[in-house]
């Protein structure tokens, strides 16, 4: 449960911001739709990569996701949308696990 948890916590965020918010933002940013194309269009793949999830948790991923290019876009840099991803993972396991434990 220790592992898992860390694994959503740290390493999920910290890969797909590189992978999202870092490659692939950078590469669409620097081309024709450039950086506002890039958080809209990072922003709709990294949802439908979580297309496992329910509609009102796709909601909830797309407006991290937005949030999350955004700040990616205003600082240039990689790092507080990896610690605002891993906040909001953070959140989500801690609810889930209260969740489990009152039902």
């Amino acid at each position: 449960m220790i592992v898992r948890a860390l694994g959503i916590i740290i390493l999920a965020p910290v890969t797909e911001e590189l992978i999202f918010r870092g490659v692939l933002f950078k590469a669409i940013a620097d081309a024709k739709p450039g950086p506002v194309g890039a958080v809209i269009l990072t922003t709709i793949i990294f949802t439908a990569v979580h297309y496992q999830y329910g509609i009102l948790d796709l909601v909830t991923i797309f407006v991290g996701s937005f949030n999350w290019g955004w700040v990616r876009y205003k600082t240039g840099s990689t790092f507080l949308p990896i610690a605002m991803h891993v906040f909001h993972n953070t959140i989500s396991v801690i609810e889930f696990i209260w969740i489990n434990r009152i039902m």
